[in-house]
């Protein structure tokens, strides 16, 4: 409202009304919106961690606590003033002013993607991928910064495990196909004579072996491919378990004996027999129990099969070697790992191709260890169904 003069020396007021409905936030209107973040923010499988202008920080999603270990009330404030991580590429510890979010906060400018190793809250380690990126107000002043956390641990870990297999796989071809290269020159330059057949067949022995070598890599990888798609053709009858047991043994007692270890059976009586692919179970029973024979320097190796209370029959292979750490020990079964402390060159696949053999038979498989104690692989496998029984007709026809 203001006065202007009029034309006849007075002045008139003039009311000016200026529509702003749809400027005017609605009652209620933006209570919603810190809901709506909550909920955004709770979904997400990355951590986020908020802070204001001072680098405190005010907000965590679920993802966050979980990344940190923690399961009590989450105080993130001291989060960036303790000294709880450092450089996952050289290990140089990061101080609480270089973590992203302070870096954001100075600058004003995102920071990009940094893989840093962490210090959980339950004492174990992690690594993530951090970033950050400066909040701004609408004046373009910085009043905070939020912080992403994802957790890649598990993938380290696989690319870890993915390299050093390439080197053990490059190292077992290259052995056999060395022994073929050699083993051919030989023969070009065998000479005639009364000796030349024999020479010719031990070198030709010699070709064969490093063959095998190769095709059993090979049959390795295509097997765990074939599991990992299900792909793999499985042809079920009635086994007997100490029939199984008795096969694999014999073919590891000659690896027992070159090392001086005992081999040991032993089989429940009146066990079930199990629906299985034989040949299957057996490569499991190699797989495991070849490992057992190289983990083991002295005592023995056992195998057992006996009843679970399921009506399924348990086998189990157990060792009296070195044990395995309990770090690696969640991990015995994934592919392309091999633990921490083994003596042996492999390719980390054997125990991998053992789990999926045996859940493709509808079991499972576990491991028992420690340090110092030896260790333990169990599966299990389902009884085979009884034969029904024939009427007596047809008994006697």
């Amino acid at each position: 409202m203001r006065a202007v003069e009029s034309g006849g020396g007075g002045r008139d007021l003039v009311l000016m009304i200026t529509e702003v409905t749809e400027q005017v936030p609605r009652p209620g209107a933006g209570r919603g919106r810190p809901r709506r973040l909550e909920a955004v923010l709770r979904v997400l499988p990355v951590g986020v961690l908020m802070a204001d202008a001072g680098g405190q920080v005010v907000q965590a999603n679920d993802a966050a606590r979980r990344i940190w270990g923690s399961r009590a009330p989450f105080r993130p404030g001291a989060l960036y003033r303790e000294q709880r991580a450092r450089r996952a590429d050289s290990g140089a510890p990061l101080a609480p002013g270089d973590w992203a979010l302070q870096r954001a906060l100075r600058s004003g400018e995102a920071v990009g993607g940094e893989l840093v190793e962490i210090d959980r809250f339950d004492g174990t380690q992690a690594v993530v991928l951090n970033g950050a990126a400066p909040i701004r107000d609408g004046e373009g002043r910085v009043v905070g910064a939020v912080t992403t956390l994802l957790d890649v641990t598990e993938l380290r870990r696989a690319v870890r495990n993915r390299d050093e297999v390439l080197q053990v796989v490059s190292h077992d071809l290259r052995t056999p196909l060395s022994a073929v290269t050699l083993g051919a020159a030989a023969l070009t330059r065998l000479a005639d004579g009364p000796d030349a057949a024999a020479q010719a067949r031990r070198a030709a022995a010699r070709l064969a072996a490093a063959g095998r070598r190769m095709n059993r890599l090979i049959d390795d990888l295509l097997d765990l491919e074939t599991l990992e798609e299900g792909r793999l053709s499985m042809r079920p009858e009635p086994c007997d378990p100490a029939d199984l047991l008795g096969e694999a043994a014999d073919q590891l007692r000659e690896a027992a004996r070159a090392k001086g270890l005992d081999l040991c059976l032993s089989a429940a009586p009146g066990l079930p027999p199990v629906a299985c692919d034989r040949d299957r179970v057996l490569q499991v029973l190699g797989n495991v129990a070849s490992n057992a024979v190289k983990a083991t320097e002295e005592g023995a190796v056992c195998l057992a099969a006996e009843a679970q209370g399921d009506g399924a029959v348990v086998f189990r292979i157990r060792d009296t070697g070195p044990g395995i750490p309990d770090a690696d020990l969640p991990h015995v079964f994934d592919r392309f790992q091999r633990g921490s402390a083994a003596r042996w060159r492999g390719s980390g696949l054997g125990l991998a191709i053992a789990r999926g053999l045996v859940e493709a038979h509808g079991g499972r498989i576990w491991a028992e260890s420690a340090p110092g104690a030896g260790t333990t692989v169990s599966f299990t496998l389902p009884a085979a169904a009884p034969a029904p029984d024939l009427p007596a007709h047809a008994a006697t026809a």
